[in-house]
């Protein structure tokens, strides 16, 4: 190493920017001890930016960050910073920058350096008038874009960085020439969250043709996307804001709703975006809130242009109906094996609260509830977990780094296809290992669906969403009918007893309410060691009380009539009239009111 240093010292620039010369540089600086690289550095970090654009030289440049970057942060910052926003441009120098910007980031001593550095990218440093900043970067990101070098880390932060800027500043309308040149990006957009949310700026001031463009780089990778943890916030926005209601549901709508549905998805993000649509009160995240807080129907984009023409309104009831039809379809044919899916509890929920499900779809669910399927597959998705997430590692890798960071790696990852069992196989094991749907028409097999962990609980979530929505009930009817005459068995585990109460949650003046009633009053619950026992009894109590507090005051009432009738107040008679008139008939009130009208008279 001695005699290496002797023999190139003074001529280690001249050496990077040849072939073999560069790769023997690359080696003195990965083998040599501290004071040697100090050497070394000092004669090469001057020229760090002009090695960055060579491409021999760069893997030099490369090495030089991997391995001074710590000691010599601030003198590398200062020889790339002047350079920063043309090697951000150049296809060689991208990559050294980005990668200058990881390792500043990685080390507390040297992380100032790095936001100093994305600020002079962001024209936050020299340029004050917000409006000269804006067009600069927009004419960064989009000779970025045409020279495909928005795959990187630091194109994403510029990226949102540019459209939270356009959108609070009233510039909105630039966004829209934007959002043309990243068509062809969006799948390398959607990696990050930053990226995502950026994208999701221009999906909102985009055109019809440009979110049609959107939708179709995304439709071959829709199922993983809707599972990444920042790629389905894209999806969403492309839901929310496109009038093209029906390509949307064409394009992307199935492909979400098989990610949703899928038993190995453990993530509940494409459960959450599609009930959404049919809940739209549903708590969002911090990513989620920033992703769809600006809306379409307050957005200047100038004159006579609008981000969308349909009111949010249209498009949800369209998305809705559309979305009520697959799910339905779906549930029809598997329901068993969407009430074990934990990822899909969170879209059944909102399904049933919103009472958007058919009656083939509610029987299948009651069906479902009450087969023997569960009892044959009580860990079928448990040993899927670890398969979860292989799509999503596979098209997004987010800490790997490629060896020479070339570009082509890059596609040729983002191009192949995840090694996924072929469909026969797939299907074989399915036959062994899972049993057969039921059928809506047989008879119930019992509480099988107890000794799903999954299962039950889902079921459980969906009767108490549908009894805190007050509607017709159709799902806990259709339960009731297929468990009624065997409540006894159902409330004897803490499960049971919990689906049960979730039963006794709906209004009184449903018919199957008072059936339970009855079923319960002849049935002694036993509530040591049954904490579902015990929430049940509970809950038969306060609906006792009701209902026997409701009776006397009718009685009350009644009673206050007749004895206010005998007076001959004028006042108390209309008093009450009113109270009388809510619990008799709209005839017997008229014929009692025309009664003290002649008597008045």
């Amino acid at each position: 190493m001695e005699a290496l240093l002797a023999g190139t010292k003074g001529r280690l620039r001249e050496l990077s920017a040849k072939h073999v010369e560069s790769r023997v540089v690359q080696a003195m600086l990965r083998y040599a001890d501290e004071y040697q690289r100090a050497e070394i550095a000092t004669e090469l970090i001057g020229a760090t930016a002009d090695l960055a654009k060579l491409p021999y030289a760069r893997h030099v440049a490369l090495a030089l960050i991997r391995y001074c970057g710590n000691s010599h942060g601030k003198a590398i910052y200062e020889a790339v910073a002047p350079q920063a926003i043309k090697l951000a441009s150049h296809s060689n120098g991208a990559k050294v920058l980005d990668f200058l910007l990881t390792q500043l980031d990685a080390h507390a001593s040297t992380k100032k350096f790095a936001q100093k550095l994305r600020n002079r990218l962001q024209f936050n440093d020299f340029l004050q008038d917000k409006e000269r900043s804006a067009i600069a970067r927009e004419r960064l990101l989009s000779k970025m874009a045409d020279k495909a070098l928005v795959h990187f880390g630091f194109c994403h932060d510029l990226l949102r960085a540019h459209t939270e800027s356009c959108l609070e500043s009233g510039y909105a309308f630039r966004l829209r020439t934007l959002a043309s040149h990243f068509t062809e990006a969006a799948l390398h957009c959607v990696a990050s969250r930053n990226g995502a949310i950026g994208l999701c700026d221009l999906t909102l001031c985009a055109d019809a043709k440009t979110r049609k463009k959107y939708a179709k780089a995304l439709k071959s990778r829709v199922q993983i996307c809707a599972d990444h943890k920042h790629a389905y916030l894209v999806l969403w926005r492309l839901l929310d804001v496109t009038d093209d209601t029906v390509s949307m549901t064409k394009s992307l709508l199935p492909g979400c709703l098989a990610a949703a549905l899928s038993p190995t998805s453990s993530p509940l993000r494409a459960s959450r975006m599609l009930a959404f649509f049919l809940n739209p009160l549903i708590k969002l995240d911090q990513n989620e809130h920033r992703a769809l807080n600006h809306r379409p129907e307050t957005l200047d984009l100038g004159d006579s242009l609008y981000a969308s023409k349909k009111a949010s309104s249209t498009r949800y009831q369209e998305i809705t109906q559309a979305l009520a039809q697959l799910l339905s379809s779906s549930i029809k044919v598997r329901p068993a094996h969407i009430l074990a899916s934990r990822a899909a509890k969170p879209l059944l929920c909102a399904a049933a609260a919103s009472s958007q499900l058919d009656n083939e779809a509610t029987q299948a669910i009651a069906a479902a509830a009450t087969s023997a399927y569960f009892l044959v597959n009580k860990k079928v998705e448990e040993e899927d977990e670890e398969d979860s997430n292989l799509a999503e590692n596979e098209l997004f890798p987010e800490d790997e780094e490629d060896s020479d960071f070339d570009e082509a790696a890059f596609e040729a990852k983002l191009d192949s296809k995840p090694d996924l069992p072929d469909e026969d196989e797939e299907e074989e094991e399915l036959v062994e290992e899972l049993a057969p749907e039921p059928d809506p028409n047989a008879a119930p097999r019992g509480q099988a669906i107890l000794e799903h962990d999954i299962g039950h609980a889902t079921l459980k979530a969906i009767l108490q969403h549908e009894a805190k929505a007050q509607n017709s009930a159709p799902i806990a009817r259709a339960f009731y009918d297929r468990v009624q005459g065997s409540i006894a068995d159902w409330v004897q585990t803490n499960r049971g007893a919990l689906v049960i109460e979730a039963l006794l949650r709906y209004e009184s003046n449903h018919d199957f309410v008072a059936k339970l009633s009855t079923e319960l009053s002849a049935i002694t619950l036993n509530t040591e060691k049954n904490p579902g026992a015990l929430a049940l009894a509970k809950k038969f109590k306060e609906g006792t009380t009701v209902a026997s507090t409701s009776k006397s005051k009718k009685k009350r009432l009644i009673s206050a009539a007749t004895a206010h009738q005998s007076k001959n107040s004028i006042a108390s008679r209309d008093g009450v009239a009113q109270d009388t008139a809510a619990l008799f008939s709209s005839d017997s009130s008229s014929k009692k009111k025309n009664k003290k009208k002649k008597k008045e008279y």
